[in-house]
């Protein structure tokens, strides 16, 4: 699974990932994009929030992760992407836009398989 939005200057970042600000730039459908990154189906289940790590954002989000079954991403990068600028690889922005923006609803049984 290729994993994506795992931000170092976030408490459940990978500390030699990369920055929020070294992953912005243009994103076409940018809300749609950020849709999609929202309703994927929950792949880990965390409980409590987190706090937006930019300046002057107060916002409070989940830190579930997420998968369409190929990517894994933490759900605040819905967040990152809609209101802060940050974009996806182009492979994924191929692969969300083949799926109309509409991610694929996972069963237990292919969530399962992800693990194996």
């Amino acid at each position: 699974m290729r994993r994506i939005g795992f931000f170092k200057e976030l408490g459940h970042g990978d500390p030699d990932g990369l920055s929020i600000a070294d992953a912005k730039g243009p994103l076409p459908g940018r809300t749609r994009v950020a849709d999609y990154l929202e309703g994927a189906t929950v792949l880990i289940a965390s409980p409590g929030l987190a706090v937006s790590v930019v300046a002057d954002c107060d916002a409070r989000l989940a830190r579930h992760i997420l998968t369409d079954g190929l990517w894994a991403w933490p759900m605040d990068l819905a967040h990152y992407v809609r209101h802060h600028g940050v974009t996806v690889p182009d492979d994924m922005l191929a692969r969300i836009e083949a799926a109309e923006y509409v991610p694929p609803m996972l069963s237990l049984a292919e969530l399962r398989a992800l693990e194996a």
